[in-house]
């Protein structure tokens, strides 16, 4: 994929919302993520619900066939409390549950190309 669209975007995002529907969604046992979740006070239930509602004016980064995870990775922030969270997800292999990489607080400010 050259360049991301936003009609990209919202085809990725109708994608993993069917399969978390269907398979769920895993999130990596990362420390950073988990105290961010205690941090803000919700759960991983919250932070996927948070995932489903993301929109394209919430993409930051596009991430091509990351081999260690085996799917392509797009990246997002959202503002969960005054905070600024860095998502990072994708698709996980097939028959299998969607991925999240990263939910936690951004290190750097995110760049958001679809937001006006």
């Amino acid at each position: 994929m050259n360049e991301i669209t936003i009609s990209d975007v919202r085809n990725f995002l109708d994608s993993i919302n069917v399969k978390i529907d269907i398979y769920g969604m895993v999130f990596v046992n990362r420390q950073r993520c988990q105290e961010t979740m205690r941090m803000l006070g919700i759960s991983e239930k919250v932070a996927k619900n948070i995932i489903k509602d993301l929109d394209e004016k919430d993409f930051s980064k596009y991430f091509s066939d990351d081999i260690q995870w085996g799917c392509d990775l797009w990246a997002f922030g959202k503002d969960i409390n005054g905070e600024e969270i860095y998502i990072k997800i994708g698709l996980g292999l097939p028959n299998r549950q969607a991925i999240c990489i990263s939910f936690h607080k951004a290190d750097f400010p995110i760049h958001y190309p679809f937001k006006s």
